[in-house]
């Protein structure tokens, strides 16, 4: 019973190695995962920079409405 077992357990193990169909899918995960990090490290560079953008575009806009 217990050599059926391991038995199992090896041909189980060496179908999964030499198996790719997940492989695919694990990198695309993997990428997602990696370009999800450097969105959340930029954001508040990114926030920051948007905010000076916009506080230069209102201001000149309050200045040429003021004209």
């Amino acid at each position: 019973m217990k050599e059926l077992r391991l038995k199992k357990l090896r041909h189980w193990t060496r179908r999964l190695l030499k198996e790719e169909s997940g492989q695919s899918i694990a990198e695309y995960v993997l990428i997602l995962f990696i370009v999800v990090m450097i969105a959340m490290r930029l954001k508040s560079t990114l926030k920051g920079q948007m905010e000076k953008m916009l506080g230069k575009v209102g201001g000149e806009m309050d200045s040429f409405s003021s004209e």
